[in-house]
């Protein structure tokens, strides 16, 4: 049954977006980080990296606005917060067929799960500052400071700029080896995106370099 809300339409977005994404996808992320490729670790990954996808997918005018985007967001937090603040009224459980999810906490702990995706969402893109989308052009470069913040995360180290190794004529760092795993992530699952990324690993790094946020950042 529809969400007069539109709810509904936000979830489906999501579970198509991991079904082009699915936990498996992650395992070279995962391996240029140096972590773990246990189902539980690209899961992880998936929730650390989904929704820039999807930001950058719609910086590329393939996908909904940003004012399009925080506005079906904030609808089903919105709803998320009103469903978890009804948990422990049983004759509302009773009337949904939920007794046994709730039971055990797996609803509301997916509930909650939602409701924290959508919010940390909204943050991300409140924080571009726009009202519509970008040009194509600058897509990359907004992705840019969230890996970096992702990595440092993930790493529990200071990102740092991709840097030239003359003997091997390329480009290091162990940011660098992060970047190129999601660029190619990106390139094999979202092709339609394929023209708003830098079309080789050097002119990757170069674009990392251009681009490097100027503010300091930190581990975790």
């Amino acid at each position: 049954m529809s969400d007069p809300d539109g709810d509904d339409e936000w979830i489906e977005h999501r579970l198509a977006l991991e079904a082009r994404f699915p936990p498996e996808a992650f395992k070279p992320i995962a391996n240029a980080l140096g972590k773990s490729v246990v189902p539980r670790s690209l899961e992880t990954l998936q929730n650390w990296l989904l929704h820039d996808f999807d930001r950058f997918r719609a910086a590329t005018g393939k996908g909904p606005s940003r004012a399009e985007r925080i506005k079906s967001l904030e609808e089903l937090r919105d709803a998320a917060t009103t469903l978890l603040a009804s948990v422990g009224v049983l004759g509302l459980w009773w009337g949904l067929g939920l007794v046994e999810a709730t039971a055990d906490g797996q609803f509301k702990a997916t509930v909650q799960r939602l409701a924290d995706a959508a919010d940390a969402e909204i943050r991300c893109l409140s924080r571009l500052g726009r009202t519509g989308r970008p040009a194509k052009n600058a897509a990359f470069r907004e992705l840019t400071p969230e890996l970096v913040h992702i990595y440092e995360h993930i790493a529990q180290k200071k990102a740092g700029k991709p840097y030239w190794l003359p003997d091997s004529r390329a480009y290091g760092g162990e940011f660098h080896r992060f970047a190129v795993a999601v660029w190619r992530c990106l390139y094999d699952h979202l092709p339609e995106v394929r023209n708003a990324l830098p079309k080789t690993e050097g002119a990757l790094a170069k674009e990392l370099q251009a681009h490097w946020p100027k503010e300091d950042t930190a581990a975790g």
